[in-house]
């Protein structure tokens, strides 16, 4: 019989091992050494139930120093155990401890040949449990004989309680881990999925750059900086004798040309400008912090290598229409017009060209003295009346 704080050891030994470790396999060699120490046995091995195929499947294995059990232990690690077979599968059945004082001599026991090396006899075991459950079995080996011990089962089965109770939560931890991990990959996604659709949902299609919607609403928010004094040029571009190119070579080689033009306006400009096509074979390019002549400039080296591509189709040209925003041209309509002119203007006057929009006519001030003046002026006279008229 053990002393009692012997079996307080080896369950104490039992929580420490569950709470240093992350899992019960982590944990089971340091449950089977120190259990085997402090009860002085020689064996110990831990038995999981695999619930898909009904059958007790190997764990882990621990035997003393200079215990030749090396037989023992690969029949161990090959074999599995069903309900009722063997040490592990009786317990497995009834859900509560056993013991066998000489395992030689039972007949439920068939690794029975291979502990006859290492002399191992009596055993007891245990089941891992949680609640009714069975999770799993360990058992215990020594080379003496021994009847069985109520004390020792009893603490033993408690220790059981333990570990069940401890890898259940584990198991539960680990899966709860996994669904987060999951849920965080899907949540990428997901974005990484939404990312997608807003940039569908401004980019064209055919050209790659941003469309018509993006276009309106990054001039929305150029005209907002230029009413708190930030200036700015809208340019329109328009690609010259487009629909020749269209009814000769076909509508592929017009979305081959729009695409080019498309490449060498977006990479012609500085991060914080804007190109977008606008519609057609029109594209549109807003330049930020520009005063008229740096627009002009601009829009200058922007056509010149428009002129420069390289097209199967012939010369590709386009004309450009430049309008700053301005006093009295505060508004998106009102710049978008002024930049369809000045483009409108290229093309009268022989497309492939750069052109810039007037300047907007805003009425003079009525000074305060002018002002004075025309209040002081005698009202106008009355007319004649009718009958007076008449004389």
């Amino acid at each position: 019989m053990p002393d009692p704080v012997n079996l307080l050891r080896a369950q104490y030994a039992v929580a420490r091992s569950l709470a240093e470790s992350g899992s019960l396999a982590e944990a089971a060699p340091s449950i089977l050494r120190e259990v085997c120490g402090a009860l002085g046995w020689d064996v110990g091995v831990l038995w999981r139930v695999d619930p898909v195929d009904r059958v007790l499947r190997f764990v882990d294995f621990w035997s003393c120093a200079g215990l030749k059990s090396g037989d023992f232990e690969s029949e161990c690690r090959t074999r599995t155990f069903e309900p009722g077979l063997g040490l592990p599968g009786r317990v497995w059945k009834e859900g509560k401890p056993s013991w066998i004082p000489d395992v030689s001599r039972d007949a439920n026991f068939p690794r029975a040949p291979f502990a006859q090396e290492p002399g191992l006899k009596a055993a007891f075991a245990f089941p891992v449990r949680l609640r009714e459950q069975i999770l799993g079995v360990l058992e215990f080996f020594r080379r003496d004989e021994s009847a069985p011990d109520d004390d020792l089962l009893s603490a033993m089965e408690a220790a059981g309680a333990q570990i069940g109770q401890y890898d259940v939560r584990r198991r539960a931890e680990g899966e709860l881990a996994e669904a987060n991990a999951r849920l965080a990959q899907q949540n990428v996604a997901l974005e990484d999925a939404n990312r997608r659709l807003a940039d569908l949902a401004v980019t064209d299609a055919l050209t790659g750059i941003s469309n018509h919607r993006a276009f309106r609403q990054r001039l929305d928010a150029f005209v907002s900086e230029a009413a708190r004094g930030r200036s700015f040029a809208l340019v329109m571009v328009d690609v010259d004798h487009f629909k020749r190119v269209n009814d000769i070579h076909g509508h592929p080689a017009g979305d081959q040309v729009l695409r080019g033009v498309a490449e060498t306006l977006r990479d012609g400009i500085r991060k914080t400008d804007f190109a977008a096509r606008y519609g057609g074979e029109e594209f549109a390019v807003l330049l930020a912090d520009v005063e008229e002549e740096q627009a002009a400039e601009i829009s200058e080296i922007l056509r010149k290598r428009v002129g420069g591509l390289a097209s199967p189709f012939g010369r590709v040209t386009a004309s450009f229409g430049v309008a700053m925003s301005r006093i009295g041209r505060n508004s998106a309509e009102a710049l978008l017009a002024a930049a369809d002119g000045a483009l409108l203007k290229a093309k009268k006057r022989g497309r492939n060209r750069v052109e810039r929009a007037a300047p907007p006519k805003v009425k003079p001030a009525i000074s305060l003295r002018k002002r004075g003046k025309m209040s002081k002026r005698r009202p106008a006279a009355k007319p004649r009346s009718r009958a007076r008229r008449r004389r």
